[in-house]
């Protein structure tokens, strides 16, 4: 068991940033099509993506291929409850700014999404492993804004799609109480399913 968090995120991290611009786009077009076939994501009209930084995964190529009535999402920092996530409706007018993360945040203009709201969301991770156990970046803002799922039994939505690239699986990670675990998880190469 994977027990030291700090040293696994690091090396992952370093892993990830080191990805060329060229791995990075075909990465993100592999993506896709593993992506457009996911049944949960084909039928759910509100679905959360994320902005890619640092060498995530770039799953922003999905929005092309959704169906007109099915609306996109991102995250924004929540004051309220703090160490939470909102979402804004992304359109073709959305505008930018940096949150204190240094992550493109989009301006709100609509009315905000909470996490029950969303259909479907895809979800960035550092590690993995295919019991669907995530390891996010440490904040615990999907973590705590996604703890509704820890009831049971646990709500059919929002359905979590971890996003990672095939080097992130481990073979486990430390379980904590408030950990979210994913519906599915999906690589370049392979989605997982049936936790």
């Amino acid at each position: 068991m994977v027990t030291d968090l700090k040293t696994l995120r690091t090396h992952l991290k370093q892993q990830r940033a080191a990805l060329s611009p060229w791995q990075l786009h075909q990465a993100a077009q592999r993506f896709a099509q593993r992506l457009e076939t996911h049944p949960r994501l084909k039928s759910a009209k509100t679905i959360a993506l994320y902005w890619p930084v640092r060498g995530e995964a770039d799953i922003r190529l999905i929005k092309s291929v959704l169906k007109p009535h099915q609306r996109v999402y991102l995250p924004i920092l929540a004051s309220h409850p703090p160490q939470t996530l909102r979402w804004v409706h992304w359109k073709p007018s959305t505008r930018f700014k940096y949150n204190r993360f240094n992550i493109p945040e989009p301006l709100p203009t609509d009315r905000l999404l909470t996490s029950q709201q969303l259909d479907c969301v895809l979800v960035p991770l550092v590690a993995f492993t295919l019991t669907g156990q995530r390891l996010g970046m440490g904040g615990g803002f999907y973590d705590r804004s996604f703890a509704l799922l820890n009831r049971q039994p646990r709500p059919l939505n929002p359905y979590l799609i971890g996003i990672g690239y095939n080097f992130q699986q481990v073979p486990k990670l430390p379980k904590t109480s408030w950990d979210i675990d994913m519906n599915s998880i999906a690589t370049e190469t392979q989605i997982y399913s049936g936790f």
